[in-house]
């Protein structure tokens, strides 16, 4: 059944299919209710009733649903902004070849340059889940980002605070608000990443057993990591500063306020006073797996700290684990074939 509804100077007409809204906004009432009726019309007669709707229509919901920062937003308007004005049912392979060629293209939000083929390859895969919950709710007849092609990622980078670098980069620190300390002594900690520090409440923080529930992770799956002592010591008066005892609370928040943390613009600046421009949050998860496998972590163990499903994940970190145990083998035979 369509709903017609006022909003403002306009009106938008919207029609509930299985568990997803359509919806699409005219100037006039009785163009809205002639959209309405064109769409349940294809309903009835078994056919997509978004294949001649234009895919900016099928975008209004979702975005409105979505987080400000997000791939899945990111990659939905990415596809607006190169065919939004199409109908969907007019959308090939060809466009999505073409759309792919674009993304490559953009300038990445920090550096300036191109985006990297991982970064891409994560937003192509974004819009190939979003046509694919439109056809599987029965919007659209045929996905077009089905069988598409993406470049092999070759991104894997090195860059990590050294501990030449960690004294000075610790001291700068020491300068920073208070929430931007912790997040960053958190992620030395843990080696988890931004998002899974950011969405932490207080009920994820064990203190009496000293150790932390990371709920939201990249894949999913829950993990625990240690509490070290200089760390909560840090967390319990940051808490009675923010005023926010609810377990529910968010941990790393903006003053007072229950909201998400934005660092970025802190962290360029102490990149700025550090004069580095190669080094990214990311980085100090990168920088726990390397001191880790310096000192001896098998792969396995790289693996569950760092929370990785996949063993070649992991493996990024095998040659520094390899010379730890070249260093152990020399020593130990060295000292052996002297007697």
């Amino acid at each position: 059944m369509a709903s017609i509804a006022k909003r403002g100077e306009s009106w938008r007409a919207r029609i509930k299919l299985q568990d997803r809204w359509i919806s699409k906004t005219f100037s006039k009432k009785s163009e809205a209710s002639a959209w309405a009726s064109q769409i349940e019309a294809d309903i009835s007669r078994g056919s997509a009733p978004g294949h001649k709707m234009k895919l900016s229509a099928l975008a209004e919901i979702p975005l409105a649903k979505l987080p400000k920062r997000s791939n899945r937003r990111t990659a939905i308007e990415l596809a607006l902004e190169m065919v939004g004005h199409m109908p969907v049912g007019e959308i090939g392979r060809r466009h999505v070849a073409e759309m792919y060629q674009q993304v490559l293209q953009k300038p990445h939000h920090r550096t300036g340059g191109p985006v990297s083929v991982a970064t891409a390859n994560r937003y192509m895969q974004q819009m190939r889940a979003w046509f694919s919950e439109m056809q599987r709710d029965g919007l659209i007849e045929q996905n077009p980002f089905t069988g598409m092609r993406l470049r092999q990622e070759d991104n894997i980078r090195s860059r990590i605070i050294t501990p030449a670098e960690m004294p000075k980069f610790l001291k700068a620190l020491g300068s920073r608000p208070t929430q931007f300390q912790l997040l960053v002594q958190l992620a030395l900690s843990t080696g988890a990443r931004a998002g899974e520090l950011l969405s932490l409440t207080w009920s994820d923080i064990d203190f009496e057993h000293n150790f932390i529930v990371l709920r939201h992770t990249k894949n999913g799956k829950p993990r625990t990591c240690g509490l070290f002592a200089s760390v909560k010591e840090q967390l319990l008066s940051w808490r009675k500063e923010t005023k926010l005892p609810d377990l529910n609370h968010l941990v790393i928040v903006s003053g007072d306020k229950n909201v998400t943390y934005d660092y970025k613009g802190t962290w360029l600046r102490l990149m700025a006073e550090l004069g580095t421009e190669d080094l990214w949050f990311h980085d100090l998860r990168r920088t726990v797996g390397s001191y880790l496998a310096m000192n001896g972590a098998s792969q396995r163990e790289l693996q569950d700290a760092l929370g990785h499903l996949s063993p070649s994940m992991a493996g990024r970190y095998a040659h520094l684990t390899e010379r730890h145990v070249h260093s152990l083998v020399a020593s130990v035979m060295g000292s052996v074939l002297k007697k």
